[in-house]
């Protein structure tokens, strides 16, 4: 498809403007548009964007504008980025305006450390009506680094017998999982407590995976990995894990 030049041009202005607007930010001005936008630098305003969250719209949260921002972000941030996000993440913790940004900022952080593989502490997540045990068995997740990321748009495109492919979906708002890699492990990236799962597409996910039963990780920082409690409504046949992401 061929564009009219004037429609191009504008399109180019366009991403000029943006990458101008990310060359200019800074991790403290991401971190300012998020708390107060209304006093933030106005190059921010172009990488951070409000998003209703209530039906009543009297409820609104901070999201970078799009992956490629994020990707950006990340990479102007250079070997100081892991400590920003670091400080972001603990910030959300605390103060739920930072958990939205956050979030995203962690899971594309967390995709790529479990694409590089290694060696990651798990323990499994035993149902709520069980007594806590006296003593937290942790566990090493040892994963080797992928040798293919696949973005799949429909479930089908999932292979059975495929190895090494590190699977994740187009639609940021896939329901259930962000990640999947077979034979038998789901991930959920997350930087807070989690109530509930889409049950039926957790249900379709698992059932891709060619070994049973799935694995279920709940994918998060070091802030809350030994605080993270079991998800009810999730089917027994279903292991719940959850997997700390180490700080790099």
């Amino acid at each position: 498809m061929c564009l009219q030049p004037e429609l191009q041009a504008d399109i180019a202005q366009a991403q000029t403007s943006l990458d101008n607007s990310i060359t200019h930010c800074r991790w403290k001005d991401v971190i300012a548009c998020i708390g107060g936008p209304d006093t933030a630098p106005h190059a921010s305003h172009k990488l951070l964007h409000l998003e209703v969250v209530s039906d009543k719209y009297d409820k609104v949260t901070v999201k970078p504008a799009s992956p490629y921002v994020v990707q950006k972000i990340e990479e102007n941030g250079g070997k100081y980025h892991v400590k920003h996000l670091q400080k972001l993440v603990h910030l959300s913790i605390g103060m739920p305006m930072y958990a939205a940004a956050a979030g995203v900022f962690f899971e594309s952080y967390a995709h790529r450390r479990l694409q590089e593989g290694g060696s990651f502490d798990v323990r499994p997540l035993g149902p709520s009506k069980e007594a806590p045990p006296k003593v937290i068995q942790l566990y090493d997740l040892k994963l080797k680094p992928c040798s293919n990321v696949c973005v799949f748009k429909e479930l089908k495109e999932v292979k059975r017998k495929s190895k090494g492919i590190y699977y994740v979906p187009q639609n940021h708002n896939f329901p259930a999982v962000d990640a999947i890699m077979q034979p038998t492990l789901l991930f959920q990236m997350t930087t807070a407590q989690k109530t509930q799962v889409h049950l039926k597409g957790l249900q379709a996910v698992a059932s891709r995976l060619r070994v049973q039963p799935p694995q279920l990780f709940f994918v998060v920082p070091n802030d809350i990995f030994m605080t993270f409690r079991f998800v009810p409504g999730i089917p027994q046949n279903i292991e719940q894990w959850v997997l700390k992401v180490p700080w790099m």
